[in-house]
C-alpha cells in the first residue's frame, strides 16, 4: 500500500478516520494504531547503494552512516538532522535479498564457510541504540 505524505501524518497522529478506508492494509493498521497506541518511536536515516540482478531477482545493498533521532517531530523532512551514529566509522551493513535462487558466486562471496542467513532489522538496531544513551 503506497500513502501520501497526509495520510503518514494522520496515522502518526493516530487520527481515527483513516479506519474507515477502502484499503484493508491501511484500514487494518490504522485500527492497531488507534486501538494499541502505536506511535513512532525513532527515526533511522542512512546512505545506500543499490545493485539489481535479473537471475533470481537478486538485491544488493550496501547501507552505511546509520544514524537515530529520537526528534519525531522530523519525520518527512529531508534530514532527520544531527543524529547518532550507529555503527563505528567506516562501517556499514551488507544486504542481499532475493526472490527465486540465490546465485552461487554471490552465495560464495558474501557468505562465511560457517556463516548463516539471518534477519536484521536496522530500525530495530536504532532502537537499541537510542534508548541506551537516554
Amino acid at each position: 500500500t503506497v500513502i501520501d505524505a497526509a495520510v503518514a501524518r494522520a496515522l502518526i497522529s493516530g487520527q481515527g478516520e483513516l479506519v474507515s478506508s477502502q484499503d484493508p492494509v491501511l484500514r487494518k493498521f490504522a485500527l492497531k494504531i488507534l486501538t494499541r497506541g502505536y506511535r513512532p518511536s525513532v527515526l533511522c536515516e542512512y546512505s545506500r547503494e543499490a545493485y539489481l540482478g535479473s537471475p533470481g531477482r537478486v538485491r544488493v545493498t550496501l547501507d552505511r552512516d546509520l544514524r537515530v533521532a529520537a526528534d519525531r517531530g522530523r519525520f518527512l523532512e529531508d534530514s532527520i538532522g544531527p543524529g547518532v551514529p550507529v555503527f563505528g566509522l567506516g562501517q556499514g551493513l551488507l544486504e542481499v535479498k532475493y526472490s527465486l535462487l540465490l546465485p552461487g558466486w554471490i552465495a560464495d562471496s558474501v557468505i562465511p564457510e560457517n556463516g548463516t542467513k539471518t534477519a536484521f532489522s536496522k530500525y530495530r538496531m536504532c532502537r537499541a541504540d537510542i534508548f541506551e544513551r537516554l
